[in-house]
């Protein structure tokens, strides 16, 4: 996240959390039987209030299928998000082609309302190459930014490390600066100052923690030429209320950054050797690649050169080995991850940054620029992106790297509307560096970038704008949602013409998954996954929020998306945001996680409800449903499942307004009634609510 996205975000954080997350700084089932089914006969359902009835254990994650549209379409399926292949739906293998009865229809009618039509062996309905059997979907789109969430109950898919914080991390003495964000707050990140400490501590949004639940951890790689030295600075930022400037003071060198972007206010408190000093960004501010000499930061490199220190946890050096300090070498960073945590119960990723496109804002500090005026060109962002991602690579071949990390439209312009490169409507950003990285992993022998990372915030203004937002990750129907609200949804800093003639409707997934396919297309290497490390639909703490971000959770895994993390931008305490998780991860509040395997669902009214469906891999009796109502008032729903084991009940639970928490729906469930391969329930689904259905 960048400062601009920040400053319209009214977000005040205590000064203890800045040095932990970046920007904010606050991030397969094996299912108890109910038992095979018959392939056919009737089945009257029985009426369960409450209950489990769900799914345990590691592993287990959730995909849906596809609403209205007609979608971008390609005749290559190369993205390894967009593939057709089943995952292991042991229901359909056991049923046979056809099923006993010769068809799927599903039986029951209904009563007026909305219906969802759901068939179990069906592949979900993406936008972009939709597969024809049921797809697996990765626990990593269950993922959240760090903050204090690894200690709750929900099972997360990833913890990320990351933001405008990370981008000056030092692992070698636990030190980083903040960037335009938080006034240039440059300091340590732990009490201890260890070897990588704000990953390496043994509690809190942590490697050792993460992983210890099974959770995956993404970790952010600086790639700049600086990173922090040991080296303290104050250099203002205050959260109390009417504290006047949050960057007080004049900018000495660059008039246009005083009383927003100064960096002179010194703390007191801690000093350093040149106590009294201003803070000396790492480049002189005259749009040269000169460097300033300044003691705040240490020159980075993405190779050392020379042996690795393997050194254990805990510490702050290696007996009879040095770590190298100036410079600093991420390959011995990766290479310190990997001796302490490979095989430690959940992979490691690496990100390669963030947000190049705003670096000459947000980072001025580390990046040449003209008193934070110029551009980053694609091939400095291509070229960094090759250096690094090769050295992560070379140290562990089987880590898989995410990268760009654009934000945005960052997507299209990646630093420089004025790129040379640049043909509106043909070549953008994210066309040139797919290309590029293709070539080079081709050149390389294996693939560079595992995950084209992308952050992307549709923040609503409203209940109705967050409950729309969701739709531009997808919707080719979008059109109702003008051009103007896009902008101001997704973008809101003036007119930016491009975005909305170019990219309108956004359809950002299929968008980005058809350029995957273009650049990668007939290429001898293995296409990226599409990944969201940071996103938000807005309206955390309220019921509109919880709703969005659990239609944005089945769309990632219908649409296939290969990982994601959401950025929480307010308290987790009260957030309906962080509550939505439990829909798919925790409904039962005992770990019962929604199905491994994504499934055809369909609604008959797109715009006002969304419908995801789960199978198991493992478990031929057991799917489950997620079921989104984004209207004010209650609306009846009939589910109409084809291709469908006799299921016996249905047992619900629900996100409401009133409660930041998910919990089962009190009184008699649905009757489930069931004839040849097909089941029908009928329930009501309460105003601006989510529901998961768990069928056994």
């Amino acid at each position: 996240m960048d400062s601009r996205t920040a400053s319209r975000l009214t977000v005040q954080l205590p000064l203890e959390c800045r040095t932990r997350s970046g920007l904010l700084l606050a991030l397969l089932a094996l299912a108890t039987a109910a038992g095979a089914a018959t392939a056919c006969g009737s089945s009257g359902g029985t009426a369960v209030a409450g209950g489990t009835g769900g799914a345990t254990g590691a592993g287990s994650t959730s995909v849906s299928s596809g609403e209205g549209g007609t979608g971008l379409s390609t005749s290559s399926a190369s993205s390894s998000s967009s593939t057709s292949s089943s995952s292991g739906n042991t229901w359909c293998a056991s049923r046979g082609t056809g099923g006993s009865c010769g068809s799927s229809s599903s039986s029951g009618g209904t009563a007026g309302g909305v219906v969802f039509t759901v068939d179990l062996c069906a592949g979900p309905a993406s936008q972009f190459a939709p597969p024809a059997a049921p797809r697996a979907v990765p626990d990593y789109i269950y993922g959240i930014n760090a903050q204090a969430f690894v200690a709750t109950d929900t099972k997360w898919g990833m913890i990320r490390q990351g933001g405008d914080d990370d981008s000056a991390y030092n692992w070698t003495n636990d030190y980083s600066n903040t960037g335009a964000d938080f006034c240039y707050y440059q300091g340590v990140s732990t009490k201890n100052g260890n070897l990588a400490g704000r990953y390496t501590d043994p509690t809190g949004d942590t490697l050792p923690a993460t992983l210890a639940k099974g959770e995956a951890f993404l970790v952010t790689v600086p790639i700049m030429d600086y990173v922090a030295a040991a080296y303290d600075r104050n250099t203002g930022w205050d959260t109390a209320a009417n504290a006047g400037d949050a960057c007080p003071g004049a900018d000495p060198q660059c008039s246009n950054r005083s009383g927003q972007l100064s960096a002179n206010v010194v703390d007191k408190n801690q000093g350093d050797p040149n106590f009294g000093a201003t803070l000396k960004f790492a480049f002189a501010n005259d749009g040269t690649t000169t460097p300033s000499g300044s003691p705040a930061f240490i020159p980075n490199t993405m190779s050392k050169g020379s042996a690795f220190c393997s050194c254990a946890t805990g510490t702050t050096s290696c007996a009879g080995c040095t770590v190298g300090k100036s410079p600093v070498a991420q390959d011995e960073f990766v290479n310190f991850l990997k001796v302490n945590y490979q095989g430690a119960g959940a992979p490691v990723f690496f990100d390669l940054d963030n947000e190049p496109n705003y670096w000459i804002g947000t980072h001025p500090e580390l990046y040449p620029n003209d008193c934070s005026n110029g551009s980053v060109p694609w091939d400095d962002v291509v070229s960094r992106n090759v250096k690094a991602a090769t050295a992560i690579k070379k140290v562990w071949g089987s880590a898989k790297v995410f990268g760009p990390v654009v934000s945005g439209d960052g997507m299209a312009y990646g630093g420089d509307y004025n790129s040379p490169y640049f043909v509106a409507g043909t070549e953008e950003f994210s066309d040139y560096y797919l290309s590029k990285m293709a070539a080079a992993s081709v050149a390389a022998g294996e693939p560079l970038i595992d995950s084209f990372d992308v952050h992307y915030y549709t923040v609503g203004k409203s209940d109705a704008e967050c409950l729309e937002s969701p739709r531009l990750f997808w919707d080719p129907d979008a059109t109702d949602i003008s051009a103007a609200e896009t902008n101001s949804l997704d973008f809101d800093y003036g007119d930016h013409s491009y975005w909305d003639m170019y990219w309108y409707p956004r359809q950002t997934i299929p968008r980005l998954q058809r350029k995957m396919a273009a650049a990668y297309g007939g290429q001898s290497t293995a296409p990226p996954g599409l990944s969201f490390s940071e996103y938000n639909p807005g309206c955390e703490t309220a019921i509109s929020g919880g709703v969005a971000e659990a239609d944005v959770l089945g769309i990632f895994g219908r649409e296939g998306v290969f990982a994601a993390s959401a950025w929480p931008l307010q308290s987790g305490t009260g957030s309906y945001l962080v509550a939505a998780y439990a829909l798919y991860r925790n409904y039962d509040g005992n770990g019962s996680m929604v199905g491994d395997t994504a499934v055809r669902a369909t609604t008959s009214d797109s715009k006002n409800t969304s419908v995801y469906a789960f199978t198991h891999s493992t478990e031929a009796g057991a799917a489950e449903i997620v079921a989104i109502n984004k209207l004010a008032t209650a609306e009846s729903v009939t589910i109409q499942l084809g291709s469908s084991p006799a299921f016996h009940t249905a047992v619900l639970y629900h996100l409401v307004n009133g409660k930041a928490a998910v919990v089962a729906v009190p009184g008699a469930a649905p009757a489930v009634s069931c004839s040849c391969d097909a089941c029908s329930l009928t329930f009501t689904m309460p105003a601006t609510s989510a529901t998961t259905v768990v069928l056994r």
